[in-house]
């Protein structure tokens, strides 16, 4: 460490935080980084299968022949559609409106509470 003359305070050398680590410390630093990259791709693999087994038909089950298991799955599917119809429109615009309304009400509560504050 030198000192200036005019000063005496201690002049450092600029800190450069990857030429001051180690040989070691920079690869735990890339093996980390390869297997954030790796818990990714695979995260993204597994829910890419599961998407692929959630949209299958239904699998075929021991002791029900094909045209049960057809029919089943149509009778989930009508019961499914009737389900999602509420009031004469879809459930998710229902759900979509309702959100809308729940928003605007806690602006307006945080607008009048703003205006209790300031008086």
């Amino acid at each position: 460490m030198t000192y200036m003359s005019a000063f005496s305070l201690p002049v450092q050398k600029p800190f450069n935080r990857i030429a001051d680590l180690t040989t070691s410390q920079r690869l735990c630093i890339v093996f980390i980084f390869l297997f954030i990259v790796f818990l990714v791709l695979f995260m993204l693999f597994y829910i890419s299968k599961l998407r692929q087994k959630m949209n299958r038909f239904p699998s075929y089950s021991y002791g029900m022949k094909r045209n049960e298991i057809g029919e089943k799955y149509r009778s989930l599917m009508k019961q499914r559609e009737s389900e999602l119809v509420l009031n004469g429109l879809p459930c998710k615009l229902n759900l979509f409106l309702g959100m809308c309304l729940l928003k605007s009400f806690q602006k307006a509560l945080r607008f009048t509470g703003e205006l209790v504050f300031l008086k």
